[in-house]
């Protein structure tokens, strides 16, 4: 239940983010997410970015499905060799004078800091108008139990949560670079909001949060 009702935020959130202006949407650390195709069908410029071997399954999948956009690039990335704004220029589709919306959903977390400091400064260099949708998990609010189950199961698919801030800090560390966090929908939100309504007793993670922020 935690990842249906995240993804029912978040696509509310990208497709308010459209709805005040923003021309085109990217998708940092992208996988098997449908939102690119998605806002691509509605004749949105979509760029999902991952690594090459995640989006050469992306590609094979969606022409298996017959899916097909002029308006969705997927975009590989080598990031010991190339930044974010190099692969989106590359594309040739992408306008840095637009207004741009990306998502980072279940992205900074497994990132290290200085990694964070890099993108972040990327993508505020590349577009003077931007919004950023991000999900954040704040290790701190869970008990040791839920921390622990938490964690291991990351690990188990291979993965680890690099970012050792607390939910005050990461909204710290986005408005060093003019970033302002103006919406925040908290675990307990979702909750009352929709979880509350279905009479299902399937409980959001604590310590989870989805900040719609936009540059200064």
């Amino acid at each position: 239940m935690h990842i249906i009702s995240r993804k029912y935020y978040v696509e509310h959130a990208v497709q308010k983010a459209i709805n005040e202006g923003c021309e085109q949407f990217v998708i940092l650390g992208s996988g098997f997410d449908h939102l690119g195709s998605l806002f691509a069908a509605k004749n949105i410029p979509s760029f999902e970015i991952d690594t090459p071997s995640m989006i050469q399954h992306k590609r094979r999948m969606l022409t298996q499905n017959g899916f097909k956009s002029e308006h969705l690039n997927l975009c590989p990335i080598d990031p010991a060799n190339q930044n974010i704004n190099e692969v989106l220029l590359e594309t040739g589709e992408f306008d840095p004078t637009k207004k741009t919306v990306f998502l980072a959903e279940g992205f900074f977390d497994y990132l290290s800091l200085d990694s964070n400091r890099a993108i972040l400064e990327n993508i505020t260099a590349l577009c003077s108008d931007l919004k950023l949708i991000s999900t954040f998990f704040d290790l701190g609010e869970l008990n040791f139990f839920h921390r622990f189950m938490f964690t291991s199961g990351v690990a188990m698919v291979g993965e680890t949560l690099k970012l050792p801030l607390s939910r005050k800090e990461f909204i710290a560390l986005l408005n060093e670079f003019d970033i302002k966090t103006e919406n925040e929908t908290s675990y307990s939100k979702i909750e009352q909001e929709l979880i509350s309504k279905m009479e299902i007793d399937l409980p959001v993670l604590k310590g989870f949060y989805i900040l719609e922020s936009s540059k200064c």
